[in-house]
């Protein structure tokens, strides 16, 4: 399972990454991803799911 995210560009130089979806990987490696809402910009990010750390802009 993978995490769809967002990445807002600030002007303080302080991104903001809103989770926004689920993605899941098929067996032939392509995605099926589930969004909650769309983003504005047109970009997503995609990246493995990482329990119990945060998450995003690190």
């Amino acid at each position: 399972m993978k995490d769809v995210y967002v990445i807002i560009e600030r002007e303080d130089g302080k991104d903001l990454w809103q989770k926004i979806g689920t993605a899941f990987e098929n067996r032939d490696g392509s995605l099926n991803i589930y969004l909650n809402c769309m983003p504005l910009t047109g970009k997503l990010h995609v990246r493995e799911r990482n329990n119990g750390e945060k998450k995003g802009g690190e």
